[in-house]
């Protein structure tokens, strides 16, 4: 595991594994409409766009070291695939949205990387994931009533395919909160390579 840059992260850092994703042309356009519906509604910007496997909350430094390891060994055997993008949504629901999202179609591969880590991290006394895990990826954060517009953009979307997407590394995210948004720190990066 590479050294940690731990300026402004606490000794118990906000800590997320999961996989970078970068927006195909489809998805971008959207999230480009997104960013034109005020100020009511926030998108990610581009390189903190992620499909979270595994939220951990705060974890010890000293467990960053074997988290890490426990990914590698989740993701061992695994070859780089990649991942359908279809459809929007948002939660908690359509009459108070928090957030917008575009789901992950079902891939065996993926499922089974999750499962091995819950596996992986139980061993690190990790308690499991209250939730079952649905995969999405948050493209906006709404922060107040959204216009009108918003509705519109996720009716016409609901069934939309925005492409694929490669899988090809695991990341170690730590995460700090700010009043302009999260910083985002990668603390290790497995690649799928076999």
């Amino acid at each position: 595991m590479r050294p940690i840059d731990r300026q402004g992260y606490r000794d118990l850092p906000r800590t997320f594994i999961a996989v970078p994703i970068k927006p195909p042309r489809k998805l971008f356009s959207l999230m480009e409409e997104l960013g034109q519906l005020g100020r009511a509604v926030r998108p990610v910007v581009g390189d903190h766009l992620h499909l979270t496997l595994r939220f951990l909350g705060e974890v010890p430094v000293d467990l960053l070291a074997p988290i890490a390891e426990a990914i590698g060994l989740a993701t061992a055997d695994v070859s780089g695939f990649e991942l359908q993008l279809s459809s929007l949504g948002v939660f908690p629901s359509a009459h108070r949205p928090h957030s917008v999202w575009v789901g992950v179609a079902a891939n065996r591969t993926l499922a089974d990387i999750v499962g091995r880590l819950g596996e992986r991290l139980s061993q690190l006394n990790i308690p499991p994931d209250d939730r079952p895990w649905t995969g999405h990826i948050t493209l906006a954060r709404v922060k107040a009533k959204p216009p009108p517009a918003l509705s519109e953009l996720l009716a016409s979307h609901r069934e939309t395919l925005f492409g694929s997407v490669p899988v090809d590394v695991v990341h170690l995210m730590l995460s700090e909160l700010r009043p302009e948004g999260p910083r985002y720190t990668v603390a290790d990066a497995v690649k799928l390579t076999k």
